[in-house]
């Protein structure tokens, strides 16, 4: 391990330099310019990040490598030396870990990766730069001769190394993960490795099965989110605090760098950081080695409660068709005034509506936001109750309301028939009995 890591606990970076910057002051040109030509923006987001409790920062030079950046050689090394100055200054003194960021260089038939990538570390290295992140990689050319080369050079150098890969595990060159990540296991000069880009937190935290964080050091920097592109201009949604609800989880399967990527503002990082204190001080006592679940509790709601804090719950009835573009507005509406959850009602009066649990989990995977979807005990039976609970879980829906359900209409009866194989205290005691054996994440159960 490196000494870095045994120095420190945890590295909480920064998050996405370039698509903050844009937000803040347009695209017109790459950020990397305003190294030169506006240094004080790039100081004041670095600081920000510092200030929202980042303890390693990035340097503002990711697209640095001539196949990206046309400009001369040397302006792109006039750019890497600011960059690197911006940021090691900016650090001092909040004593936090500044890292030379390298974003992928392409191989030709003329250059090879590891030519162009010695470029840019050579100018790091003159600067005194002694981390190296080299990020948003779809495949690892060079990357081993250039980690051998700047422990060559550098015998105390870190270096952390980083992948964007699809959901499904696989870059978009179509190199698999599992060898990537074995050839980095087996790599004494990578000190770190992980991913970044593409996935967010959700899908990223699914791929850490393709990894052992016992044995390896490993990086986490998802994307905020999936964008969305308005009269070709792409953004995130703010889901800030669903965010760092899942880094939360994800930093409890032993990841020990955790980050932002794309649309990852300041306001993610404080997030993330308060998640991590909060982790620590309503950390679960160590269970005796006989318990027989074993699960970390990632249900902010839950704590809210233990804490006796007030929480706030606004009921909603599902649409009566496929347009939801009403819902999804006013429950985002509803987020941003603070709430702490909405409850959705399932089939309200015995009519056909969006099912509740789906809606649920929509409003949960695109907003953010906690849900309590209702549970009626009016249209499933014990088996699809128990088939649709596990749905849930896996879909990080961790809150249920249990209700018995309205009767069919008698105008109704002879087309639907309602099935009533128990009641809202039975399923009660059901869920329950499914959370100490069955479920990773138990279920918190509210009742009508």
């Amino acid at each position: 391990m490196h000494p870095l890591f045994m120095k420190q606990k945890r590295l909480l970076f920064d998050g996405a330099f370039g698509t903050y910057y844009a937000s803040l002051y347009g695209n017109e040109e790459p950020c990397e310019m305003a190294n030169v030509k506006a240094p004080t923006r790039v100081a004041a987001i670095h600081e920000e990040y510092l200030k929202a409790g980042a303890n390693a920062i990035k340097t503002n030079t990711f697209a640095m490598n001539e196949a990206v950046l046309d400009c001369s050689k040397a302006k792109r090394e006039e750019l890497l030396r600011q960059g690197y100055r911006i940021a090691k200054r900016v650090a001092t003194p909040y004593q936090a870990s500044v890292f030379a960021d390298i974003g992928p260089c392409v191989e030709t038939r003329t250059r090879s990766a590891f030519t162009q990538y010695k470029e840019l570390v050579d100018v790091f290295l003159e600067e005194g730069a002694d981390c190296f992140l080299f990020e948003t990689l779809p495949n690892d050319h060079g990357i081993h001769e250039i980690a051998a080369y700047l422990k060559e050079r550098c015998p105390h150098v870190c270096v952390l190394v980083s992948f964007a890969v699809t959901a499904d595990g696989y870059t978009q060159q179509g190199v698999p993960l599992t060898k990537l990540v074995k050839a980095a296991h087996e790599d004494e000069n990578i000190h770190g490795f992980g991913l970044n880009c593409i996935c967010g937190p959700m899908h990223m935290r699914r791929l850490l099965k393709y990894f052992d964080t016992k044995k390896d050091t490993i990086l986490i920097m998802p994307n905020a989110g999936y964008p969305t592109i308005l009269a070709n201009h792409t953004y995130f949604r703010d889901n800030s605090s669903y965010y760092a609800q899942e880094m939360e989880k994800i930093s409890s399967m032993g990841v020990r760098i955790l980050g932002g990527c794309c649309g990852s503002k300041p306001s993610y990082i404080q997030k993330i950081k308060e998640r991590l204190q909060e982790e620590a001080v309503l950390s679960l006592p160590t269970p005796a080695a006989n318990d027989p679940v074993l699960y970390k509790d990632c249900n902010p709601l839950r704590k809210k409660l233990q804490r006796k804090e007030k929480v706030i719950c606004v009921e909603f009835d599902p649409p009566m068709d496929c347009r939801i573009e009403r819902f999804m507005n006013d429950a985002e509406y509803l987020k941003e005034q603070g709430i702490d959850a909405i409850t959705i009602a399932d089939c309200p009066i015995a009519r056909a509506r969006v099912d509740s649990s789906l809606l649920a989990c929509k409003l949960h995977r695109e907003l953010g936001i906690d849900v309590i979807p209702h549970m009626t005990c009016r249209d499933r039976n014990i088996n699809a109750t128990k088939a649709l609970l596990f749905g849930l879980n896996i879909e990080d829906i961790y809150n249920v309301l249990v209700v018995t359900g309205d009767p069919i209409p008698a105008a109704d009866r002879q087309e639907v028939k309602g099935v009533f194989s128990f009641n809202s205290q039975l399923l009660a005691g059901y869920i329950r009995d499914l959370n100490e054996t069955t479920f990773p994440h138990p279920f918190l159960i509210f009742a009508l």
